[in-house]
């Protein structure tokens, strides 16, 4: 009895579905009638039956955190065998960070730079800035160039809201 083939590895971003996994090759040996239980793990080490999943396939939910599965192949009294393990990894929850602080400037004068108070978490990382601005912190304009890190912006004449976008690869 050979349990066959399941999916690959995948990585995905925080909460979201994974592919299904499939059956790639089929058990073969046995008596050639095959029945199915999926198993999942945190660690690859302490395994829990998932009830339903007895087909050959098995769509996972959402996830949150890494995990790992494998199907059981049971085929009548010639015993029950398990698959190889798949790893499915969740990057982080995907966070901005923090930016400078509030400030009161003069009419028409330059306000310190904006910078990173606490860094971009989560996602895959590798992540890219877009600053915007607005003036009722309700419609948020691009900032032509504004894509470091900091900002620093040029001399105000009017009160003005400040915010930075961060994307980390497909995670948003």
């Amino acid at each position: 009895l050979t349990p066959g083939t399941i999916g690959t590895a995948q990585s995905i971003c925080y909460n979201t579905i994974p592919s299904a996994l499939t059956q790639l090759t089929s058990p073969t040996g046995g008596t050639g009638t095959y029945t199915y239980q999926w198993q999942s793990s945190p660690d690859n080490s302490i395994w829990t039956s998932i009830a339903g999943a007895t087909a050959a396939g098995y769509a996972p939910a959402a996830l949150s955190t890494s995990t790992y599965y494998r199907r059981q192949v049971t085929s009548g009294t010639c015993g029950t065998i398990n698959s190889t393990s798949i790893l499915i990894t969740v990057y982080g929850n995907l966070t901005a960070g923090t930016i400078g602080t509030a400030q009161s400037i003069c009419y028409n004068t330059i306000p310190a730079a904006l910078t990173e108070l606490t860094g971009a978490t989560g996602g895959p990382g590798g992540y890219t800035y877009q600053w915007q601005s607005s003036p009722d912190n309700s419609v948020w304009t691009s900032i032509v160039g504004a894509t470091a890190a900091g900002y620093a912006p040029a001399a105000l004449s009017a009160s003005t809201y400040y915010r930075r976008q961060v994307t980390s690869g497909g995670c948003g």
